[in-house]
């Protein structure tokens, strides 16, 4: 009778648990946003994330379309800017929302969202509730997600990798075009969250995933008619779903593969910056002890070139256990095989549906650490220099997500195989004595080795006391299941993942209140008390002092402080100054426009009084510097920077009468840079037609007035002689010009600015914004999005009709239930006989 009422009693239990284990540690880890109404800001919310999205706010509520952003870099593109996802669904957020408030919503929403699709992608693997939250809480509290919160675009695509699987896995099982249209979803809106290098490690793990399948597909059916069916089929609908996909994603793909054509990125990044993060092979360590380095927020953390959440790959102690058991029973299980050739596996197909999975995780695990460690291993480098579209991305440590995915499935698969044997009993034994061992030696190296890091001995306490724990839970484990001691085991054993989950991850995301990136800041009203309205400027070394030498140290995440924090702010970087409406010529961007990064190049090199002529030939008003240069008049200065006026800055728009046409980039840049080249009465053109007899350098240049919106720039031109209206805004594709009304070329000026030939006389100029890309991916995505939707209406069925078709069929596998794995087990066989 007991057993029976518990077994009635599971289902709820399940449900409970379920809310249970994946929202407790949510709550704790983000206690300060969720209720404290704290938000994120350490590192690149402040300097990337949330200066993007209150631009695009902004222009959404004048009513223009967030296309180019003024305020940074002399101008530049802001929907075509990758990682601002600006048509990614969850950030739409950010029109009811204070920009950083949205984005700490976002990123809570995010972790539920990982988990929710590890919980699909395990059920349809035919897992019991416990292996699925097994995976579930290892892959949404992993040290590789919650690290990288702050990092906003990394934290909207990585929980979309499981239900990329998710719909992989249904469309694998059953073929069909709701299951293409599906996938398709599931893959474009990842390519909208914003982060390249993320979902292209999911498209390699995809692709790999499908070949396995096909291969074992191979091996299992007969060769001839039905195996090319049943591949074709699959494959063709998993084609379909990804040129979908790309549809789908199409308005944001066009005009970002547009700024990566023309960007410093355009023939890939350089090889050694790109491998600076690699995995440090010591940190392998920490896989097992997550804090035997440290950790920022303690702020005693200590690495070899590495940001901590760079080489983070922890996903707790218990799943990485489970996976070694998940391999061992695929071992086991292939030798039995071996011994009786004729004997099925159904037996094992029972504990774990779609075990012939288990090597892929495996091998995908072992693949992504090597490629992690990047420069350290001659794979990584080899790939770098010989692979089309590899040399595209930096920090090969990032492929440490692959490795959490997988080791996070085989989690679920080894707790599918987890028994109370007398090996696995054993095995418990010798882990509470090496655990006791391990936290004895800390506590002795405390106080006998001196010089060690601390750090050494409460990692290896920690992983002692880990070891502990999990043995004395895999003794405590009941043999029957189903009852109320192995609901309440199971509960035990779930908890225990989830603290350790929570203790590596404490401190991980620095909040401060949400004034930090709504109050204007002194030095903002400083320059507009000094009309100093232009763009301001940080020369690379002072940014970088102030950035990672005062402020955002690897080592410390710094106190709680949100005034200290204010004071950062006070310093205006790039981009911060777009929260203060200061206009800035940096540009805290991964893509930009080549042209622009050439000549940010040229004045960081350039000794003091060159850079002097180069920053006013740029229209720059304002230096921002540790140390004001000479001659630069002081406008404010505060405990990090000063702020000064650069003399006689070229105004944003003038007529000027001479050029000199140069062929091409490299020219013009010799040019801008020879200090003979008079700047002031000639204009450095590329493609222009040959200069007339009376274009001689005899006028000086003539401020011009301009009114300039978002996406559009007019200025009233008076020419006293045939010459050159030019625009301190910078040269990029999809603009265009018109002189009275009429098309007018657009030539690139000074090598990074634009200028339109001009009669003499008095003339309006307009420059427009209006890029191709934006508009025809916008409507091939139109088109997708909306035949997404026929499908999905069309493919609906009344839900007694539905009910009546399926009567009698096999439901579908991971379904709650005891024999949910003997069912997934009659599914496979019946995919595989079609």
């Amino acid at each position: 009778m007991g057993r029976n009422a518990a077994q009635s009693s599971e289902p709820c239990f399940w449900r409970w648990m379920t809310v249970v284990t994946l929202a407790l540690p949510l709550l704790v880890l983000f206690w300060p946003i969720v209720v404290g109404g704290r938000v994120l800001f350490w590192g690149t919310p402040l300097l990337q994330f949330i200066p993007w999205s209150q631009a695009a706010a902004a222009m959404i509520d004048q009513g223009d379309w967030p296309l180019w952003n003024s305020w940074v870099g002399n101008g530049a593109p802001l929907l075509a800017n990758y990682q601002s996802a600006l048509l990614y669904p969850p950030n739409w957020l950010n029109l009811v929302l204070p920009p950083a408030r949205s984005l700490s919503w976002s990123m809570v929403f995010h972790v539920i969202w990982a988990g929710v699709g590890m919980l699909g992608y395990t059920r349809a693997l035919g897992f019991r509730p416990f292996s699925r939250l097994i995976s579930a809480l290892a892959f949404m509290y992993s040290g590789f997600l919650i690290s990288r919160l702050g990092f906003g675009s990394m934290g909207s695509t990585y929980p979309w990798l499981p239900w990329v699987f998710w719909a992989a896995e249904q469309l694998w099982q059953r073929p069909s075009k709701t299951g293409a249209v599906r996938l398709a979803a599931c893959l474009g809106l990842q390519w909208l969250a914003g982060h390249a290098q993320l979902s292209f490690h999911t498209g390699l793990a995809l692709v790999g995933y499908l070949g396995w399948r096909t291969m074992v597909m191979s091996t299992r059916l007969s060769t001839g008619r039905k195996l090319v069916t049943g591949l074709w089929s699959r494959l063709s609908w998993t084609l379909a779903a990804v040129v979908l996909a790309a549809g789908l994603a199409a308005a944001q793909l066009a005009p970002t593969a547009e700024l990566l054509h023309v960007s410093q990125r355009a023939h890939g990044v350089d090889g050694g910056p790109a491998m600076t993060y690699s995995l440090w092979p010591y940190r392998l360590i920490a896989f097992v002890a997550p804090r035997f380095f440290g950790h920022p927020a303690t702020g005693d953390y200590w690495g070899y070139c590495c940001n901590y959440w760079e080489d983070n790959g922890y996903l707790g102690l218990l799943p990485l256990l489970l996976a070694a058991v998940a391999i061992g029973a695929w071992v086991r299980d292939g030798r039995r095989r071996k011994k009786s050739p004729g004997e099925s596996s159904d037996s094992l197909r029972v504990k774990a549906p779609n075990i012939q999975l288990i090597p892929f995780f495996g091998l995908l695990s072992l693949v992504a650490v090597i490629l992690a460690l990047g420069v350290h291993t001659p794979v990584y480098p080899w790939l770098f220099r010989n692979v089309p579209g590899w040399s595209q991305f930096q920090a090969p440590a990032r492929f440490l997500s692959l490795w959490t995915w997988a080791v996070a499935v085989l989690a679920g698969f080894g707790a599918e195989h987890w028994r109370p044997t007398r090996r696995a009993r054993a095995a418990a034994r010798y882990g509470v004595v090496v655990g006791l061992a391990l936290v004895v030696a800390a506590a002795v190296s405390v106080s006998m080795l001196r010089g060690m890091p601390i750090t050494f001995s409460a990692g290896a306490a920690q992983l002692g006391g880990g070891l502990i724990a999990i043995a004395l839970i895999a003794l405590l484990q009941p043999w029957a299941t189903g009852q109320s001691r192995h609901l309440v085991w199971s509960a035990a054993a779930l908890l225990l993942l989830a603290a350790d989950l929570v203790a590596a991850s404490w401190g991980a995301n620095p909040t401060a209140e949400a004034w930090l990136a709504e109050r204007p800041t002194v030095s903002g009203a400083a320059l507009r008390d000094a009309g100093l309205d232009g763009r301001s400027f940080y020369l690379e070394a002072d940014s970088y002092a102030v950035t990672f030498g005062r402020y955002l140290s690897f080592r410390d995440f710094g106190p709680r402080d949100t005034g200290y924090w204010f004071a950062l702010r006070e310093t205006l970087l790039p981009n911060m100054g777009i929260l203060d409406g200061v206009a800035s010529a940096n540009n805290f961007d991964p893509l930009l426009s080549g042209r622009y990064a050439d000549l940010l190049r040229m004045v960081n090199r350039a000794p003091g009084d060159e850079r002097a002529r180069l920053l006013q030939m740029m229209g720059v008003q304002v230096l921002i510097s540790q140390v004001p240069e000479a001659d630069f008049a002081l406008v404010h200065a505060n405990q990090n920077v000063t702020l000064a006026a650069v003399p006689d800055p070229f105004p944003r728009a003038y007529w000027i009468g001479s050029a000199e046409p140069v062929a091409d980039a490299a020219a013009a840049a010799g040019s801008v840079a020879d200090p003979s080249t008079d700047l002031r009465r000639v204009v450095v053109l590329e493609g222009a037609p040959p200069v007339s007899a009376d274009q001689v350098a005899r006028h000086e240049l003539v401020p011009l007035e301009v009114e300039a919106t978002n996406n559009r720039a007019t200025v009233q031109a008076h020419a006293p002689v045939g010459g050159y209206v030019v625009l301190l805004d910078t040269y990029f594709p999809g603009w265009v010009a018109a002189v009275d009304g009429r098309p007018a070329p657009i030539y690139p000026a000074n090598l990074a600015f634009r200028a339109v030939s001009v009669p003499a006389g008095q003339h309006m100029v307009e420059f427009t914004y209006r890029p191709f890309t934006v508009r025809a991916g916008a409507a091939l995505s139109a088109l997708c999005w909306l035949a997404v939707a026929g499908v999905v209406v069309l493919s609906r069925r009344p839900i007694a009709g539905r009910r009546n078709a399926e009567a009698g069929k096999t439901r579908p596998a991971g379904l709650t239930g005891q024999d949910a794995p003997g069912r997934m087990a009659d599914l496979l066989r019946r995919v595989d006989d079609e």
